[in-house]
């Protein structure tokens, strides 16, 4: 699809029901030429309360920072798409979901150019012992044929 492209489709959709969008989710009706969808987050969970545990940076983690990596074209790897729309509209009966969030998307159409990059750093902070055991269960290697 280009911007001279006449071969523009009318979407039609009976129904649709989505609980919930949200983090850089997308829904989109009918087609487009370019979708970019990019989250970043940063989820703490603290037994103490946000203002007297500090603040968290994004500039702190090199995880935000990283070049989104370099896909090739489609036609650098042999893949040759030729879509032929023998009807204008694109037709749906019903539509339904819970959620569409971190940097997804529900198309009911085309797009020429996607990219989705969801970065998310979590965070577990408790004061004294963790509700739980860091030592991962390794079962024993002895055996016993009594």
């Amino acid at each position: 699809m280009t911007a001279h492209d006449d071969n523009i489709r009318t979407a039609e959709i009976g129904s649709i029901d989505i609980i919930l969008v949200s983090l850089s989710g997308v829904v989109l009706i009918g087609d487009t030429t370019d979708i970019n969808a990019k989250l970043r987050a940063l989820a703490v969970q603290r037994q103490m309360d946000h203002t007297a545990g500090g603040t968290v940076e994004f500039e702190s983690f090199g995880l935000f920072s990283l070049p989104q990596p370099a896909l090739r074209p489609i036609g650098e790897r042999g893949v040759k798409v030729n879509t032929v729309n023998e009807c204008p509209r694109i037709c749906v009966g019903s539509i339904k979901t819970m959620s569409v969030g971190a940097s997804s998307v529900l198309l009911a159409g085309n797009t020429v150019n996607f990219t989705g990059d969801a970065r998310i750093k979590h965070f577990r902070q408790f004061s004294g012992p963790l509700p739980y055991s860091l030592t991962a269960y390794v079962p024993s290697s002895s055996t016993t044929d009594d």
